[in-house]
């Protein structure tokens, strides 16, 4: 008999198979009426895998098995590797449940593997009488669990296995072959019935910051916890799946009607709470695209592009927010798939190109400095402004490569205005908040200051008011440092409602820029601005020089005049052309 067990367990796959055919043999080698195979769950509780015998069902069976080697007085994981129980000689617990079942006897048999109980056997009489002597019963029961112990190996080796292959090793998820596999029978199902299924696909709002700031062991601490939260916000049928990097995949089968948005709503709460990563509480938000079968998509495949498309769409409204796939997002999806592949290749095919736009002294049109501005002469979308791919280079992890090529080429065209004669005296740029933390910062400048020929007087770093408003770790020390060397600060876009004037004193600064929202309704010098003219005061008081940005008419010009302001930029004192302009040179008209 235990030579037929172990030809039959010789072939098993999984652990239930194994637990089956345990179950089955035991009546046979031992003599009992029934018998039950318990093995953990993923919460260590002993639930029942296999049985024969028995005429109740498994959840009734589930729930007085799981008690049993309680009402002995010792916890599970201490069992002794054999132990009978008979009704006249147990536990009062234990007796009390046996009468209550209807047993004289039952022998606990535990499974060890590697030292620990990788399975429970239960052989139970109803006669006390028929349960063989020690000498025979002792042995057999052993030969169960060594039978029992290499099969349950074996099969946890290759349940192992196979979890591996269908689950992501870092967060535990479902990987995209299961997701596809549970994607599909959710399509079909769909199908068969008229039910709805909705795809969903979330990515994490600037992921690769938290990589290039803390390191990617803090990156993948973080992803940890975001996989953690993602399983608690969904429902029991619901799948969330890990597709690579920090994007991660939701299937939400059986859905009501707008039920999607019930759960991503759900999803977005998961992230109102920050998180704790080595030290640092991260508010991390996530962009959420929904496609659902019927109306977005017929297959699985299909779903999943267009729910892609719609989180592009959540990202493009601002973040942290969730967004349904509605027609035509995936050429938008596609059209920016193209940019991110082209943008890898566009400065070794050299498609970047800068503007210089001039920046002129208000009182006589004199033209002091330029700023350089980025444009991307894109071979199929034609050119494009920075806003168009700069945002784009910051996600993909581009944007130091490319604000780099700016500092070099904007340095070494101020150098070459100087040989050929009078020209401006600084250059303006504008940089990250990714470039101005990094430590490869004061190198990048100094190699570019070199190749133009140029002293660190004739640079200007530009930061906007958004980033210093929120500094990130080490960007004001980096600001102070630049100052320090003899580079000048300036804070870009001021006055667009991100920090107030008293912050003006607490920031490393040489200049100011207003933004150019605050002359847009002006139409003559008399017009009133109380605001631009405390901003005024406010810098020149800390010694710092104001530009006013968006100076496009001669009203607006006699404004600033008026208010005090030292420098203007706008169309009207000349658009952004390839070369650096000489000082006094007439303003552009192009």
């Amino acid at each position: 008999m235990l030579l037929d067990l172990a030809r039959s367990l010789a072939d098993v796959t999984t652990s239930l198979e194994a637990a089956q055919r345990l179950a089955e043999a035991a009546p046979t080698v031992t003599g009992c009426d029934q018998a039950c195979v318990l093995l953990p769950d993923d919460l260590g509780r002993f639930v029942v895998r296999g049985i024969a015998g028995h005429e109740a069902d498994r959840a009734a069976l589930a729930d007085r098995l799981a008690v049993l080697p309680e009402h002995l007085g010792v916890p599970v994981a201490d069992l002794p590797a054999i132990v009978l129980c008979r009704l006249d000689d147990s536990p009062d617990a234990a007796r009390d449940a046996m009468v209550h079942f209807g047993l004289e006897a039952v022998a606990f048999v535990a499974v060890r593997v590697g030292g620990e109980i990788a399975g429970l056997l239960t052989a139970e009489w109803f006669d006390a009488s028929r349960v063989p002597g020690e000498a025979v019963l002792t042995p057999r029961l052993v030969a169960i669990a060594d039978q029992a112990a290499a099969a349950l190996g074996n099969a946890g080796l290759l349940d192992r296995v196979r979890h591996q292959a269908l689950h992501d090793g870092l967060t535990g998820l479902p990987n995209q072959t299961l997701f596809a596999d549970r994607a599909a029978l959710a399509v079909a199902r769909a199908r068969r019935h008229g039910d709805r299924v909705a795809v969903g696909v979330l990515d994490l709002d600037r992921f690769k910051t938290v990589n290039d700031s803390l390191g990617h062991r803090a990156g993948d601490d973080l992803l940890v916890q975001v996989a953690d939260r993602l399983r608690g916000a969904v429902r029991a049928p619901d799948t969330v799946a890990r597709m690579g990097g920090d994007e991660f995949m939701f299937l939400l089968p059986e859905l009501a009607p707008h039920g999607e948005a019930v759960v991503a709503e759900r999803l977005l709460a998961a992230f109102e709470q920050p998180f704790e990563v080595d030290g640092h509480r991260l508010q991390v938000s996530p962009s959420i695209g929904l496609a659902a079968y019927p109306n977005d998509g017929d297959t699985p495949e299909r779903l999943l592009r267009n729910a892609d498309a719609a989180m592009y769409r959540a990202k493009d409204n601002g973040r942290n927010t969730w967004a349904t796939y509605a027609s035509g997002m995936s050429e938008r999806a596609y059209d920016r798939l193209t940019l991110e592949a082209d943008l890898h290749r566009a400065l070794e095919r050299h498609e970047l190109r800068l503007g210089f736009q001039p920046m002129a002294r208000v009182s006589d049109r004199g033209r002091v400095a330029a700023e350089a501005l980025v444009r991307w002469s894109h071979p199929s979308f034609g050119v494009l402004g920075p806003s168009e791919f700069l945002p784009l280079a910051e996600e993909i992890g581009l944007i130091i490569d490319i604000e780099a090529w700016v500092l070099r080429q904007a340095c070494l065209e101020l150098g070459r205005a100087d040989a050929a004669g009078p020209t401006l005296g600084r250059m303006a740029v504008n940089l990250s908040a990714r470039t101005l933390a990094h430590p490869s910062l004061p190198r990048l400048v100094s190699e570019a200051l070199a190749l133009g020929g140029l002293t660190p007087d004739r640079l200007v770093v530009e930061v906007s008011e958004a980033i210093a408003a929120r500094p990130a770790d080490g960007l004001l020390e980096a600001l102070a440092d630049l100052r320090a060397l003899g580079v000048g600060v300036a804070l870009d876009d001021f006055g667009r409602g991100h920090s107030p004037l008293a912050d003006l004193g607490d920031l490393p600064l040489d200049q100011i820029k207003i933004h150019r929202s605050f002359l847009a309704g002006v139409h003559s010098a008399a017009d009133d601005a109380p605001v631009v003219a405390a901003v005024v005061a406010m810098a020149h008081g800390l010694g710092l020089q104001v530009v006013a940005e968006g100076v496009e008419t001669e009203e607006q010009l006699a404004f600033v005049a008026r208010l005090g302001c030292d420098l203007a930029q706008g169309y009207l004192v000349g658009r952004a052309q390839p070369g650096v302009y000489a000082e006094g040179a007439s303003a552009s008209t192009a």
